[in-house]
């Protein structure tokens, strides 16, 4: 709790978009097994961020998968590293990767980055793609990805999966332009027609088109993707600001009431080591004047 949690929470917080779903079917292949999950948290490529391998839970087990797949009709396939015993108590379980931190912290704003450079290079693709080179061919992908393993660009003509070269390969980290157009710039496509002339740029006005015309991200073009996250930073930053105010004031008020009863006032407590003092005085006297009547009653009178 308290600062320390707070850390951790910067550190995994995901505003709760783990992925998740449920198992539809479980299939045995040898030694392990395919889950395949339906009602996906995510169901594109440009969202999906699930790790290449690691830990799925199956209802409240967890178990290692070495591969996932995206299928064609929305569904999800995980291969697991082993078999799972008594398929049946697992039907209809739900199924996550990574744990659910209901705080917009830096994995989330990792994830709102890596959606936006997919969604943004898939446009841009699929608008130059339609064209053709100054060599009169047709332009390939111009957006692509840096594979640092295998030293050379991602393809992104695989299905979705985490071994193939798709999209979903495609980070804020690795982003980057096809290394043919940096050797040559004359694969860059502006018109869809270069026998039209120079001056028939389609392909060219409707790449410019995707900064403030095309929407893109949340609704949104690219020109606004920094104003919506930083407007998420700020709202997110007042909120932190304000609930912290607010339970230091609780805090704050907590504490002067236990103050109040169990604290210790220094001029409190002199006035009424005083008051004290003197009362004891009076006592003492009020009792030295009753011994001396007492005396005089009884000794001097002969009574």
């Amino acid at each position: 709790s308290g600062q320390l949690k707070a850390l951790y929470d910067v550190r995994d917080g995901n505003n709760k978009e783990n992925f998740g779903g449920d198992i539809q079917e479980i299939v045995d292949e040898g030694t392990i097994s395919k889950v395949t999950v339906s009602n996906p948290s995510m169901d594109s490529v440009e969202e999906l961020n699930l790790p290449p391998e690691g830990k799925i839970r199956l209802g409240n087990k967890y178990f290692e998968y070495s591969e996932f797949t995206m299928n064609d009709d929305g569904t999800f396939t995980f291969t697991l590293n082993s078999v799972v015993e008594n398929h049946a108590k697992y039907d209809g379980q739900h199924v996550s990767v990574g744990e659910s931190v209901g705080f917009m912290g830096v994995p989330y704003y990792m994830a709102q980055m890596n959606e936006f450079i997919r969604s943004f290079a898939m446009s841009f693709n699929g608008v130059h793609s339609k064209g053709e080179d100054l060599y009169g061919n047709p332009a390939g992908n111009f957006f692509t990805g840096y594979n640092k393993v295998a030293g050379e660009d991602f393809k992104l003509d695989g299905p979705v999966s985490s071994w193939s070269d798709s999209y979903y390969r495609i980070t804020a980290e690795n982003f980057s332009v096809v290394k043919e157009f940096f050797d040559d710039p004359k694969l860059m496509s502006t018109s869809s027609d270069i026998d039209k002339g120079d001056e028939f740029k389609d392909i060219l006005l409707e790449l410019i088109h995707l900064e403030d015309q095309t929407p893109i991200y949340r609704g949104g073009t690219a020109k606004t993707f920094l104003e919506t996250v930083l407007s998420d930073i700020a709202i997110d930053t007042n909120k932190v600001k304000n609930f912290t105010n607010n339970y230091t004031n609780i805090s704050n008020v907590i504490t002067n009431q236990r103050m109040s009863i169990s604290g210790v006032d220094e001029d409190d407590e002199a006035l009424a080591l005083i008051q004290y003092q003197k009362a004891y005085n009076l006592s003492s006297r009020m009792v030295q004047c009753m011994s001396e009547i007492y005396k005089r009653l009884i000794l001097e009178t002969g009574v």
